[in-house]
């Protein structure tokens, strides 16, 4: 009985045994976050006061914790409360990744768009992770960075150029993981996270124009179709 018992104990994992943070912008974001586990875990006692929206998981031989802000709580002090009660809750988190959907930012140097997958690491330059509000608007319309974040852990960076070693010595298979994915949506999830029936892409300078009355997101009906850059199928 005593062996059965630490056993049990030793299958369970408890708040030291977490090592990754995962915070999502949005309600949705953590929904699809969620379909990534391969296992998911019990609740475990969380502080009063602290963030309650924890979904506990492993991925391969990682046991992470999932979290979302709350709606309309996006600003850097939202941020840095729930990264605080994410370390006093789980101490033993080694980082916490902020996963989220953005807009594009093409430019002439890398053509960035809404749907890419884009993962962040530091240059001779720059950090990875650069705030938008650390710069300045000079006359030229280009932004000045002022400041980047703290510096990526080695131990990241060493992953990182891994993945990309792997990438470019066999098939990517990002396609591949989000079709499975897409396969395993419940209830109306496969519409909302679904690819649009017509993919407009405008060059990036073009404004929009959207009616009032427009509702559909994914369609461009009264937008100039001359300033449409044809995409490669």
């Amino acid at each position: 009985m005593r062996a059965s018992h630490q056993q049990d104990l030793k299958l369970t994992p408890y708040h030291n045994d977490y090592k990754v943070g995962w915070i999502c912008a949005l309600g949705k974001n953590k929904v699809v976050a969620q379909l990534i586990l391969d296992e998911i875990h019990p609740l475990l006692p969380i502080p009063p006061g602290h963030s309650s929206g924890y979904v506990l998981g492993r991925i391969r031989n990682h046991n992470v914790i999932i979290t979302c802000l709350g709606d309309g709580a996006h600003d850097t002090t939202a941020y840095a409360l729930l990264e605080r009660q994410i370390f006093f809750t789980f101490p033993a988190i080694r980082f916490i990744l902020l996963v989220s959907i953005s807009g594009g930012v093409p430019s002439s140097n890398a053509d960035i768009r809404l749907g890419d997958v884009v993962v962040s690491q530091p240059t001779g330059k720059a950090g990875a992770v650069i705030k938008y509000d650390l710069g300045k608007l000079p006359s030229s319309g280009k932004v000045k960075r002022t400041e980047s974040q703290n510096h990526i852990p080695d131990f990241l960076l060493t992953v990182l150029a891994t993945l990309q070693e792997d990438h470019g010595l066999r098939e990517h298979q990002v396609v591949k993981h989000l079709s499975n994915i897409q396969k395993t949506l419940p209830g109306d999830l496969p519409g909302i996270f679904s690819r649009p029936e017509e993919d407009c892409l405008f060059k990036a300078g073009y404004t929009h124009i959207i009616p009032d009355d427009h509702i559909t997101p994914n369609s461009c009906p009264n937008c100039d179709r001359s300033k449409l850059i044809l995409q490669p199928k």
